[in-house]
């Protein structure tokens, strides 16, 4: 067996539904690693919790259909979601954790979490700073905005950095000139400079 492990940067640059990088047939040559946006923050200010039947079908899901080593979630509300949803695939008989993340601001309500698979190695998680979808001003979007999340992982022989990132997608600020997609090229400058 070839005994160099391969390094790459994984960039999950997702606005809505499900991704997934493709499965292989051997543990040591591939991994499965998905994203999706879960789609809480729905309300006027965002804080709308992840409800429970909604966390017990992301469980079932997860479990049955997507099967990942490595899950990065967008717009989970409230942080402890992430861990329940964990415990829900597990009951689906997919074994999976919630990944303990950085904490960001009490107004951030759309949260960016990981999950992984017993074994699998996810460390050094930290949110990259001025990745947010904003710069400061006015606007109650912007107080409420994420921030790029970066962590080293590996799975088996596999090794890599994961930026899990919730980028702007809708409409543009009320207190800036910038477009969304002027916006989210900043924040993807922001990141690759990290």
């Amino acid at each position: 067996m070839n005994s160099i492990i391969h390094r790459v940067t994984l960039c999950l640059l997702l606005s809505g539904d499900v991704f997934v990088l493709p499965a292989g047939a051997a543990a040591e040559t591939s991994a499965r690693v998905a994203a999706w946006n879960v789609a809480c923050g729905r309300s006027a200010t965002g804080a709308t919790p992840i409800a429970p039947d909604r966390i017990e079908r992301l469980g079932e899901v997860i479990a049955h259909k997507i099967k990942p080593d490595i899950i990065v979630l967008e717009e989970v509300w409230p942080a402890s979601a992430a861990d329940e949803i964990a415990k829900a695939a597990t009951k689906n008989g997919f074994e999976l954790v919630a990944v303990p993340v950085p904490p960001q601001g009490s107004e951030v309500v759309q949260l960016i979490s990981i999950l992984k698979r017993r074994g699998v190695e996810v460390k050094d998680a930290e949110l990259i700073e001025a990745s947010n979808d904003l710069i400061d001003g006015d606007d109650p979007e912007e107080q409420t905005t994420r921030k790029a999340l970066l962590a080293t992982a590996r799975i088996d022989r596999f090794d890599f950095y994961l930026v899990g990132v919730h980028l702007k997608s809708k409409r543009a600020s009320k207190t800036l000139s910038a477009s969304p997609l002027e916006m989210r090229d900043r924040q993807c400058r922001v990141i690759a400079d990290r």
